[in-house]
């Protein structure tokens, strides 16, 4: 609840915080509300289509909507 209120304030002070839409984005799919989630994590790569943060839990709701499994893995990906 205190992150949530941290970045909210954080998103409200600069609203191109991508950062700060990011981590509602994963609270909010800690919380098991998956499209807030997705809106959320839609905004922040709206703010940076680069950021990975953003990228990867979207990667995840996505395939675990189609029915997907999805492989995470741990680590340096080039390794």
């Amino acid at each position: 609840a205190e992150a949530e209120q941290h970045f909210r304030e954080a998103a409200r002070l600069d609203p191109a915080a991508d950062m700060a839409w990011c981590g509602l984005g994963v609270l909010a799919r800690l919380r098991g509300d998956r499209s807030e989630a997705a809106v959320l994590l839609e905004r922040a790569l709206t703010i940076n289509p680069g950021n990975l943060d953003s990228q990867r839990p979207l990667a995840v709701l996505r395939a675990e909507e189609s029915g997907h499994v999805v492989r995470v893995i741990l680590g340096n990906p080039e390794e």
